[in-house]
This record gives C-alpha cells, structure tokens and sequence, in this order.
C-alpha cells in the first residue's frame, strides 16, 4: 500500500514519483499541478503477475525515457473514472471511463489523465498472451470499449479473487496467472483456437467465481436455487451444475 498521505505536504508529490514511480513501477510520473497533489495506490505482485489499483491527481505517466524500459510484460489497464488518452508505437487513442488498453512494458508510451482519475492494471508477461494473440503488437494502445464482455468479466473476476484473498495465495498463482490471460486475449481477440481454449478456462473461471459471489450475496433469499442463479446469469441450471462439479463441489454445498 502506497499513499502520499504517509509522507508530509511538501514531500508527497517527490514521493509518488521516485518512490512510487520510478523505483516501483518504472514510470514517469508528471502533474499537471503541484498544488494539493493526493495518490494513492495497492499493488499486489507474484512470480507471475503483478495487479495495481491506484487513484491520482490530475498527472501524465509513462515510460517515457529508454532508461525506464524494464522487462517484456505487458500492462492491461483500465481507466475507472473521466477521460484519458493512450499512446504507443506510434498510435494513441482516447478512452472513456470503464474502456480498457494494453501496454507494452519494452516501447515507449503513456497514459494522460484528464483530471483525477482512478485506474486499475494488470501486468502479465508477453510470453503467456502471445499463444492466445499472435499479433500482440497490434493490441498496443488499441481502445477495448467498456461494454465488452471479456473485459467486464476479467476486472469483475479481479475484484472477486482480492475480495476473497485468493490472489494473494501463492499456491493459487499459475492458475489466477492463466485465467486472467485468458480474458485479457478474449477482450483483445484471441485466435479462434485460442478463444476456445481462453473460454473453457479462464471464462468459465471467472463465471464460477461470479456465481459463487451471487450465492454469498443471496444466501438469505428465500427463492435462491440454481434456476435463479442460471436465470440471473442468461445459462442453464445445468450448466450451472456442471461447473460447480468440474471445481470438485455442487450447487448444493
């Protein structure tokens, strides 16, 4: 946890960009103002993936020097409130509150706030999305609109595992790592094999961790059962059934 809170008025805003920035995340952070400057940030990391929550004032940031290029990850981001612009390898593009965009970690861009904004992001290495999109390079700061399916489902799938902690279970990493590439190459267009792969894993993952959600949040409802459930989420009971049996449980339990 990271929050400009922490430090004194005068050092905050040095703080978001040494500490936080440059030492942490290998970006450069530039506000528009230096007045009441405010940050705050949560990241998680594994050997696998890296997952950050964070809120800031009105600021630009990117890699925006070679010396700030550290590794060959990728960053899915996803800008939560006001307007933003991406640019990448030459292409930018405007994103609206909930559109999500792809980062390279190895090229030179950025991402510029139009005010204060609140974003999420997820880094994974290039390696795990390049079997499921072959032409990654193409997806660099390419707008996903907001509405997409395979988008909303991995960042309601992201909100679900660190409510429950389970992201931060080591033993659960390759297959939190898996499943959240499978979403991401779903929201930027796997190949057709690979879509079929990403939907009967990471998809159906994500569904499950969504249903289970509802049943913990419907618990005290008279009318809960699994043609509820099913009706809510547009399946079949039985197919509500068979994915609570392929996780090793029932509907029931």
């Amino acid at each position: 946890h990271f929050s400009t809170d922490d430090f004194r008025e005068h050092e905050r805003l040095a703080a978001w960009r040494e500490v936080f920035g440059r030492a942490l995340l290998k970006l450069d952070i530039v506000p528009r103002s230096r007045e009441n400057f405010r940050a705050r940030a949560t990241i998680l990391r594994s050997s696998r993936f890296g997952l950050l929550r964070a809120s800031t004032s009105h600021a630009d940031q990117g890699n925006s020097s070679r010396s700030l290029i550290c590794n060959d990850n990728v960053s899915f981001v996803r800008v939560l409130s006001l307007r933003s612009r991406a640019s990448q390898v030459g292409r930018s593009t405007d994103l609206g509150p909930g559109d999500g965009v792809l980062f390279s970690h190895s090229d030179v861009g950025g991402l510029a706030f139009s005010g204060r904004c609140r974003y999420v992001a997820l880094a994974l290495p290039r390696a795990a999305l390049r079997p499921l999109v072959p032409d990654i390079g193409a997806q660099f700061a390419r707008r996903i609109p907001a509405a997409t399916p395979a988008l909303r489902r991995l960042f309601r799938y992201l909100d679900l595992v660190q409510k429950d902690g389970d992201a931060a279970d080591p033993a659960l990493d390759d297959a939190f790592a898996d499943h959240a590439g499978d979403l991401v190459a779903l929201a930027l267009g796997a190949t057709r094999d690979a879509g079929e792969l990403a939907r009967n894993r990471g998809a159906v993952a994500a569904r499950l961790r969504t249903m289970q959600d509802d049943i913990r949040c419907s618990a005290h409802r008279p009318d809960l059962s699994v043609h509820a459930v099913a009706a809510r989420h547009g399946v079949t009971a039985r197919y509500v059934q068979r994915i609570f049996e392929e996780s090793g449980s029932t509907f029931t339990e």
